[in-house]
């Protein structure tokens, strides 16, 4: 390896250095070699060759690669740990991915394993009277949305089961009949359904699981301090958690089947009938849509009422909706200038037509 890194692969032949004082000297060479130098008068920075010296050098060497070897494989055994539970939960995903109509069953599967340990915690007694069956009739509707008639209410009733495999066949007949109708519910979405639950379930209990693994491997070494094998430990330890791991996206994975709803589609938009109003002007009913030039302004309305040779009013002829609509996207005309008008000399006659002087007429309060 030294020669190779030096001559690239090509052929010849390769020289280092390396002083007594190296740590590998330090901690794997021989102390007598240190002695053998000074006593035979070699001087400071004095390059030595001999025998010895290469001998000692590759002895150290050798030792330094078991060492390695020896961290690389127990890194390696950590490794594997992680590697056997990976491939349980990859081909999991798998299945899931590409299960098709069998993802059916094994859903089902989860949902038999998640339900005896639910059942052994409200059963835990040798005697029926000690049973919770009414914690485990409201777990049921609250985890499962299953109603389990026969067990007795919170407010009293009799228990009607004798032995615990009673009680785990009649809560698991609740949870297949459950089961059905929800994917009767489904119809032909229930694969894309029960897919996206399972691989949205084991990516989220995947990633903490391996956060946790991490954890364990940076403080199981302290368990060498109790002269137990970390390694042995470790092993034990990542086993119980991936049990646990498994557990929890069993009964996951079966609360998200049974919770799980299908939203109607939300309905389109209204389309505007007629003219739509704001507030109380009338707005544009093509409101959005590319704008047309604005009509032409309205001409001014005489003083008084003016009327046609029939005898009608023009302007109750049209009706409101016909008439000029303004909107907010149209944009104000661009401003006129105002007509310049002459100025009437004080001694001018007045533009009022009175036959007087403008300075005696209205140009009185000018």
């Amino acid at each position: 390896l030294r020669g190779r890194a030096g001559r690239q692969g090509d052929p010849g032949a390769s020289q280092f250095f390396l002083s007594l004082e190296d740590d590998l000297m330090r901690l794997f060479g021989s102390d007598r070699i240190a002695g053998i130098m000074d006593r035979l008068g070699a001087q400071e920075g004095e390059v030595i060759t001999h025998p010895w010296i290469t001998n000692s050098i590759s002895g150290a060497q050798k030792r330094v690669e078991l060492q390695n070897f020896d961290s690389r494989k127990r890194l390696l055994d950590y490794d594997d740990v992680m590697n056997q539970q990976r491939e349980v939960i990859y081909d999991l995903r798998t299945f899931a991915l590409e299960g098709g109509g069998e993802l059916v069953g094994e859903v089902w599967e989860m949902i038999e394993r998640s339900l005896p340990p639910l059942v052994e915690e409200y059963t835990d007694g040798p005697h029926a009277e000690e049973w919770d069956l009414a914690g485990l009739r409201q777990r049921l509707m609250l985890d499962y949305f299953v109603s389990a008639d026969r067990f007795p209410t919170p407010d009293g009733g009799s228990n009607a089961f004798d032995t615990r495999d009673e009680v785990r066949e009649y809560v698991l007949e609740l949870a297949r009949e459950a089961y059905h109708r929800k994917l009767d519910q489904f119809g032909d979405a229930a694969d894309a359904v029960l897919r996206f639950i399972v691989l949205s379930t084991i990516d989220e209990k995947w990633k903490d699981h391996l956060y946790d693994l991490d954890h364990l491997k940076a403080s199981i070494g302290f368990r060498g301090w109790g002269q137990k094998d970390p390694l042995v430990e470790y092993k034990a330890e990542a086993y119980d958690m991936f049990e646990a791991l498994m557990r929890d996206l069993y009964g996951s994975v079966s609360r998200f089947v049974f919770r799980a709803q299908i939203a109607a589609p939300e309905p389109p938009p209204p389309l505007f009938m007629g003219t739509p109003m704001r507030g109380d002007e009338p707005v544009d009913a093509h409101y959005g849509e590319e704008e047309t030039p604005a009509p032409a302004p309205e001409p001014a309305k005489p003083a008084g009422k003016p009327r046609s040779s029939l005898g009608i009013n023009p302007y109750a002829a049209v009706p409101p909706s016909q008439r000029q609509l303004r909107t907010n996207r149209e944009a104000e005309g661009a401003a006129k200038p105002a007509a310049a008008q002459a100025a009437v000399g004080r001694n001018d006659p007045c533009p009022c037509g009175s036959g007087k002087k403008y300075k005696n007429c209205h140009g009185r309060n000018g």
